[in-house]
Parts: structure tokens; sequence; C-alpha cells
């Protein structure tokens, strides 16, 4: 297939270590290649904000070549993500986010199991779908019923 298929904004750039595999045999060359495709893309992005310079390199599982170079690079990404502090700050960060996502997700599940706000909201939706009732009066109508706001501002 195509080589370059993974370069694709969204995913390589989220990369910290590109390994290419299958450098032995016919296919060192191609594994070669790659490894300079994918690492002029990773030029192209921002800089990372741990620090990092993300790294392609080539490895054979086949053989063992160049996996203790892989291991090294992982250690010298954590070392250097522990070290600065990034790694803690982004965790935290990590963390605040699993838990807002998971308490609305909660929050949600609870509403969506009540058959009276299953059928207020819907009402309100085709309201507001159908230009009958504004945005904002709608949410202020689902505020007001079910969490007691007489406002969302």
């Amino acid at each position: 297939g195509d080589e370059l298929q993974g370069i694709k904004r969204g995913i390589v750039e989220m990369a910290d270590l590109i390994a290419i595999n299958k450098e032995d045999g016919e296919r060192i060359e191609l594994a070669k290649a790659a490894k300079k495709d994918y690492a002029l893309a990773l030029h192209l992005f921002p800089e990372k904000e741990s620090g990092w310079l993300p790294k392609a390199v080539t490895c054979s599982a086949l053989t063992g070549e160049g996996l203790d170079g892989i291991w090294q690079l992982m250690l010298d990404y954590q070392e250097l993500v522990r070290g600065s502090g990034w790694f803690e700050g982004n965790r935290k960060g990590q963390n605040l986010e699993n838990f807002r996502h998971q308490v609305f997700q909660g929050i949600k599940n609870h509403l969506n199991s009540s058959e009276d706000f299953t059928k207020v909201y819907a009402d309100i939706e085709q309201k507001v779908t159908n230009g009958e009732k504004s945005v904002s009066a709608g949410v202020a109508d689902i505020l007001h019923r079910f969490f007691g706001f007489n406002s969302f501002d």
C-alpha cells in the first residue's frame, strides 16, 4: 500500500515517535524512504508543548534491529517530560477533562432516563427547530423546569 497513508493531520501530528517496521529483507529501502518522508512531515507541525522533537526511526521486529534505539528514545522522552514537569501538568489536565466529561455524561444519562425530561426536551427541541421558540428561550425553559434556574446567564 501507500507508505505515506498515515501522514494525515490529526494522526501524525500527535506522534512523538514513529517506528517504521520491516527494515529487513527486500523492504529495507522502502522502510528507509518511509522514514525520510515521515521525518520531513514531522517537521511541518508546530513545536510540541512538551518540548520533545518527534522522531521517525526504522526497525525490524524480525531481526530486532533498531528496537534498542526505540526503547532508548522512549526513555529519553519520559525523562524529558517528567523532568520538565510537563507530564504531571498534562496528566492533571487530562484528569480534569475526564472528570468533567464523566460528570456531564452522568447528568446527561440521568436526564435521558427521565421520561418527563425526554418528552419536554423533544417538544422544546422541535419548537426551536421550527422557529417557534428561540434557542435562548428553549434553554431557559429546560434549565428552569429541571434545575430551577431562572436564567442561564
